[in-house]
């Protein structure tokens, strides 16, 4: 049974992963900051810590407890991020860039660096992140784009780097999804959709990363067909 850490719950396709982690039967610790988090891991009776994924110690240490409570950890997933929504260049600070690139590329580095060795130690294991899908980027910022982008890449090093660890280490890129994703399992949506997919779609990509042992290093985007649409050429 696949024992994982999911870090960043909250409504929307972190919701989703989680109830499919449930479903699976794997054995999963939760970390999050808020209420519903909490909420969430009760209710799923899945184990939990309240973490600020921005600080390397508070994860660490978490990372230790999950590691206690579930006996092993076989996976990560790192659903955090955010700071969606468009704006012009010059409605982005500098400090929405840089809590922007916190907010995804530093949880990301400091939930690898906690979860590595215990990773390496048992001959290897998988890590799953979110980023985003390019139809996303365009309705973007410049700072969401760079904290997205970083984890894009850092998932390509990474691979690399760990693939002689046995250690997977890809991402799920979604499109545009429902906020309230626990709320709307809906699976029979089509192609090209005008809407906000449900988060069932994200969390059966995570968990085909989860599953199969010789995937790495890619970005999967599940974004209903949309980056598929290309402009005319000249």
């Amino acid at each position: 049974m696949e024992k994982v850490i999911l870090s960043g719950a909250g409504p929307g396709m972190s919701c989703s992963i989680a109830r499919a982690l449930m479903e699976k039967g794997y054995s999963t610790h939760l970390f999050s900051r808020s209420e519903f988090g909490e909420n969430l891991a009760k209710e799923l009776n899945f184990s939990y810590s309240r973490v600020n994924l921005q600080s390397y110690s508070e994860v660490r240490e978490s990372v230790d407890r999950a590691f206690s409570d579930m006996g092993d950890l076989s996976a990560v997933v790192h659903a955090a991020g955010g700071f969606y929504g468009f704006r012009k260049l010059d409605e982005v600070d500098e400090k929405l860039f840089l809590d922007a690139v916190m907010n995804n590329a530093q949880t990301f580095y400091n939930m690898v660096k906690a979860t590595v060795p215990y990773l390496k130690k048992r001959g290897g294991g998988s890590i799953t992140v979110l980023t985003a899908a390019p139809n996303v980027f365009k309705n973007g910022h410049v700072a969401y784009a760079a904290g997205k982008g970083a984890v894009t890449y850092m998932v390509k090093q990474l691979a690399n780097e760990l693939s002689s660890d046995n250690i997977r280490v890809n991402a799920v890129a979604p499109g545009f999804f429902n906020k309230q994703g626990c709320l709307d399992p809906k699976e029979d949506q089509d192609l090209l959709m005008k809407i906000r997919y449900s988060g069932v779609h994200i969390a059966k990509a995570v968990a085909y990363m989860i599953e199969n042992r010789i995937v790495t290093g890619q970005i999967l985007e599940v974004d209903g067909g949309h980056s598929t649409v290309l402009e005319s050429g000249l």
